[in-house]
């Protein structure tokens, strides 16, 4: 078993605490973190489904609370892996990325912890896009609010996303 599997099964543990308690906002977050890790495993059809569950969830609540936030930000990765894995529905799944992305950066403003990685999933949809230039941009400003903030893992995950582009 790997680590994405352990991943899978403690999501998994967590959304059946959740399940029945009529927290839309957990169970959002549930499901979009369970997407993203279905989306790195490379199982991008069923991330694609998980994520449109949460999406139902975030359209039932409220767009402003934490659970359309963080909503945002993994619904975003997923889109963009998704187009970069099937090259004949890039420009559908990249069109929702963007849109996602600039809820995500939004978000990142009411919920400052968010914006680092709001700031890598803009920098990894520029880089889908061909704009290494703003993708780098977008890297760079992600580890400096990520120092800022004191977040060191996502300070690392933005350096490497960076030196990737370097």
């Amino acid at each position: 078993r790997g680590r994405l599997d352990d991943a899978i099964a403690e999501n998994e543990a967590v959304r059946a605490e959740v399940v029945g308690k009529d927290d839309v906002a957990s169970l959002s977050v549930c499901l979009s973190q369970l997407a993203g890790v279905q989306s790195a495993r490379g199982d991008h059809g069923s991330a694609l489904a998980t994520i449109r569950l949460a999406q139902d969830l975030v359209q039932k609540g409220s767009e402003g609370n934490f659970g359309a936030a963080k909503f945002h930000v993994y619904a975003a990765a997923v889109y963009v892996r998704a187009a970069e894995a099937s090259p004949a529905q890039a420009s559908m799944h990249l069109a929702e990325a963007d849109v996602l992305v600039r809820l995500a950066l939004s978000h990142g403003r009411r919920f400052p912890h968010v914006l680092p990685t709001a700031l890598r999933h803009e920098a990894a949809l520029l880089r889908q896009r061909g704009r290494s230039g703003g993708a780098i941009r977008s890297f760079r400003r992600a580890v400096e609010v990520s120092v800022r903030q004191t977040m060191p893992f996502e300070e690392a995950l933005a350096r490497v996303g960076l030196a990737d582009l370097l």
